[in-house]
């Protein structure tokens, strides 16, 4: 079992419960749990010294490659809660708010731009703006290597509103715990 991988999910899980509660939370308090790089995800985070955005970038968009309906039942769980003691709040769709969109095919939720600018920022808007530029610029190491590929995007929709696509050799590598992801990683920047 990936102890390492597990830990992030789990921590993502307390993020997503943390920015609906308070989405003013400063993302400066959250922390991801220590990799010691004994599995093939925490040798790839520390080995390209990712940042803690790239981090929580990666496990956001592997999040629905494990559990395609990651996004539905976390939100859904919130929302549940919310209603029973915020009942002024039940009329809000916080699956629109945190920004995933239903996927063509699977009945999974898919991340996209609007989810990593809400899980990072929330409502504040200066960092909204940080994660806006970062991304559009690909400004973070997790985009410039091609590890995570935004997609192309309607002219009439929002900037952000694009899903955010995981390198498939990166999932591969990291679900099947396959080391190779290292070797194919400078090939990463030409997917």
């Amino acid at each position: 079992m990936n102890k390492e991988l597990e830990g992030d999910i789990l921590a993502l899980k307390e993020l997503i419960k943390k920015r609906i509660s308070d989405p003013v939370f400063d993302i400066e308090k959250f922390r991801f749990p220590e990799l010691s790089g004994e599995s093939v995800y925490g040798k790839f985070i520390l080995t390209n010294q990712f940042t803690a955005f790239d981090r929580l970038c990666l496990i956001i968009c592997l999040a629905p490659h494990i559990y395609p309906l990651f996004y539905f039942e976390e939100v859904k769980r919130e929302e549940k809660l919310i209603s029973y003691f915020s009942p002024q709040l039940a009329h809000i769709d916080f699956l629109g708010k945190i920004g995933v969109i239903k996927a063509r095919n699977t009945v999974s939720y898919l991340p996209t731009g609007h989810t990593l600018m809400y899980l990072f920022a929330g409502n504040d808007f200066k960092r909204r703006m940080q994660v806006i530029q970062a991304v559009l610029k690909t400004s973070f190491e997790i985009f410039k290597l091609g590890i995570i590929n935004p997609l192309p995007v309607s002219q009439s929709d929002p900037a952000l509103s694009n899903v955010m696509q995981l390198n498939p050799k990166v999932v591969m590598g990291i679900l099947l715990e396959d080391e190779n992801i290292f070797e194919s990683h400078s090939e990463m920047e030409s997917v």
